[in-house]
């Protein structure tokens, strides 16, 4: 794909960054209908608020479907071609992770070590030159991947599959589920919220218990300002106090970040910010 071609889609993928003037977003762009041959992924810089600007730091043809980013500032972004592509210290690195179906996520754990998840069930850990994979003989897709150190890990996905690495091994976790879980975020080793089409559980340090979230399907999970909160797609996104969920805010989302002083969020062409008073933002013509 033509990268000067404007008749596009565009569909933001992941956003990260140190603050409203430093951002990075992962972006996919393609033809309509979508075809997985046609898609271009770029990824920008951004300074957001008050005025939006933005340039063009790397583009691969290839579907990458998500990107984050260590507190020293090294990138990851992993795609369907099972590749992990490395922005630092100003240059780019693509390592085949060989996963053949695809990359899910990607969480990084430092500035040399990362974690990815994949569509055959794939738990890939990077550090430094040293790459570790396993995966089960069922194959179930993994969706996401999120930690609070490299010792505390849980990777979620299809048919309520939940896996949680201590630093040496992965075990599997049981959780009282069979649907799809699609994300997680790791506050702690006793504090650990998993998501997906219906459902929702927090890890409290001994048990699982289930938060009611039946009519909403949970696309991502962070948190921010003392409390978490839910990206739910058409359903806007939603903040959990003492164990319930309220609409903060009707809103087309799908990922979230706690970037700075804000909580930023993406969804197709859509960027916009939350600094606990009110929202601000619009769409982006990449």
């Amino acid at each position: 794909m033509n990268n000067n071609v404007e008749d596009h889609a565009t569909s933001l993928v992941s956003i990260t960054g140190e603050s409203n003037r430093q951002l990075h977003l992962l972006a996919n762009l393609y033809h309509e209908p979508f075809d997985a041959e046609s898609v271009l992924s770029v990824v920008v810089t951004l300074s957001h608020k008050p005025d939006v600007k933005w340039k063009k730091i790397y583009s691969s043809e290839t579907w990458c479907t998500s990107m984050d980013q260590s507190k020293g500032g090294t990138l990851y972004v992993v795609s369907m071609e099972g590749e992990v592509h490395i922005f630092r210290g100003g240059a780019w690195t693509v390592i085949d992770l060989e996963a053949p179906d695809g990359l899910n996520s990607v969480w990084a754990a430092g500035d040399n070590e990362s974690f990815t998840v994949g569509l055959n069930g794939e738990r890939i850990r990077i550090n430094g030159d040293q790459i570790d994979s396993v995966k089960d003989e069922s194959g179930v897709r993994l969706n996401a991947v999120h930690g609070s150190s490299s010792s505390n890990v849980m990777a979620v996905g299809d048919e309520g599959q939940a896996y949680r690495f201590d630093g040496e091994v992965w075990t599997k976790v049981d959780l009282p589920t069979n649907v799809n879980l699609l994300c997680v975020h790791c506050l702690s080793d006793e504090c650990i919220l998993v998501g997906g089409a219906g459902v929702l559980f927090r890890w409290d340090g001994e048990a699982w218990f289930e938060i009611e979230a039946e009519d909403l399907t949970i696309t991502n999970i962070t948190y921010w300002n003392e409390h978490f909160y839910l990206a739910c797609g058409r359903d806007g996104v939603f903040v959990l106090r003492d164990d319930e969920l309220s609409l903060e805010k009707e809103v087309l989302i799908y990922r979230l970040n706690a970037i700075g002083d804000n909580l930023f969020g993406v969804a197709n062409r859509l960027v916009a910010q939350y600094d606990g008073e009110g929202w601000w933002g619009g769409d982006l013509d990449l």
